[in-house]
């Protein structure tokens, strides 16, 4: 009577053999993400300002267009 808890503590042992193995693992897998996101973070900054820098030009560029066209318009036909 005494094998099936035999069986049931060596194989609760056996468990915790496999997540101690994977432990390791597993930490370097969670220093591994956290510092590339580190990493990647100035970079969303720079990205952030350069859109904005560049949605800037494209307004600029497309009032001197608008006006353009509105000169365009106001000239008489050749």
């Amino acid at each position: 009577m005494n094998e099936p808890c035999a069986y049931v503590a060596e194989q609760a042992v056996s468990y915790w053999r496999y997540a101690l193995d994977w432990l390791p693992i597993l930490i370097f897998i969670g220093l591994l993400v956290y510092f590339m996101r580190r990493l990647v973070k100035p970079q969303h900054a720079e990205i952030k300002q350069y859109r904005i820098e560049h949605i800037g030009e494209l307004r600029r560029q497309n009032e001197l267009l608008e006006r353009i066209a509105r000169a365009l318009e106001q000239r008489p036909p050749a």
